[in-house]
């Protein structure tokens, strides 16, 4: 390295990588707003999703114990909680053979599937249990509805329903903004 290049690189500034500290706080800046801004909905697409499960499992559920029951000829029902305890749907049910026809599952009543707790909140409208005959039908002829719901994605367009009818046929509905479908 001659004189002349000695003296040209102690005059260039040294170059260097990275970001400014203003650069950086701007930044942070942007990404605060955008995650306060998205955290709501994100809040709402969780809610929905276990809203949305919970109804897929509770029908499901409703779908095998009407087979089973035309299956094995004997009425089998599905009730809120595990054998034993007064819980809400919410906290899972139990899938049973009601020989007895009365939907409260006994010592000598076989279970054929349970279901564990939903998290996130799910809430059930209805805690009443409900069997279906040997042909299918639903026990004691009247249609069942239940509405399924997250706390965590309250308000309207946000909850299922249910609707068991007379005849076995399981519908369901997807909020849609009408107040028989929204949730609190």
């Amino acid at each position: 390295m001659d004189k002349r290049d000695r003296a040209a690189a102690r005059r260039r500034p040294a170059r260097t990588a990275g970001f400014t500290v203003v650069e950086t706080a701007v930044t942070l800046m942007i990404f605060t707003v955008v995650v306060v801004m998205a955290a709501p909905a994100f809040t709402y697409m969780i809610g929905k999703n276990g809203a949305m499960a919970a109804e897929s499992e509770f029908v499901n559920a409703l779908n095998f114990a009407r087979s089973e029951a035309m299956r094995s000829g004997k009425q089998v029902a599905v009730r809120p909680g595990a054998f034993g305890s007064a819980a809400a749907f919410a906290q899972g049910w139990t899938i049973f053979v009601d020989t007895n026809a009365d939907l409260q599952q006994q010592l000598t009543e076989a279970t054929l599937r349970t279901e564990s707790p939903f998290a996130g909140g799910v809430v059930f409208s209805s805690q009443a249990a409900i069997g279906f005959t040997p042909r299918g039908y639903v026990a004691g002829g009247a249609a069942q509805s239940y509405k399924i719901c997250s706390s965590s994605a309250a308000g309207s367009a946000t909850g299922f329903i249910v609707q068991v009818l007379p005849g076995g046929v399981i519908d369901v509905q997807e909020g849609s903004g009408a107040s028989s479908t929204s949730c609190p």
